[in-house]
């Protein structure tokens, strides 16, 4: 849809996706690497880094055994309702988002910078 739209040359500012695309890692990178600024629903399950991980593939334990092949993370995730409930939690603000036909359309909204990895990329994402 996003590429369809651009296709056709519609301009847009950024790109809105509810809970069942926010929680989609892949579609997020791509919108990222697309140049493109978003602003994604997750699900209150979803978790984030509130440093980098820094993924790594750790080394083998012994001889033996099969050689580690799924990468890990130095820092531990945690839940994004756990995030936002505790004693560092971002504050919310009243922020402005558009007009509409039944007037301003406002929601509350907090700026952190985080880190979202899905276990697969070699990188965490920094947003």
């Amino acid at each position: 849809m996003i590429q369809s739209a651009q296709s056709n040359c519609l301009r847009f500012g950024w790109v809105g996706l509810d809970g069942l695309y926010g929680n989609c890692p892949e579609l997020l990178r791509n919108i990222a690497d697309a140049g493109l600024l978003f602003t994604a629903d997750v699900h209150c399950d979803q978790h984030i880094y509130s440093k980098d991980p820094a993924p790594y593939l750790p080394e083998r334990s012994s001889k033996f055994g099969r050689m580690p092949s799924r990468l890990q993370g130095r820092s531990k995730s945690e839940r994004i309702d756990s995030f936002f409930s505790g004693a560092d939690a971002p504050e919310f603000k009243q922020v402005f988002v558009r007009k509409s036909t039944k007037g301003r359309i406002e929601v509350q909204a907090s700026a952190k910078r985080i880190w979202l990895w899905d276990g697969e990329e070699a990188k965490a994402r920094q947003w």
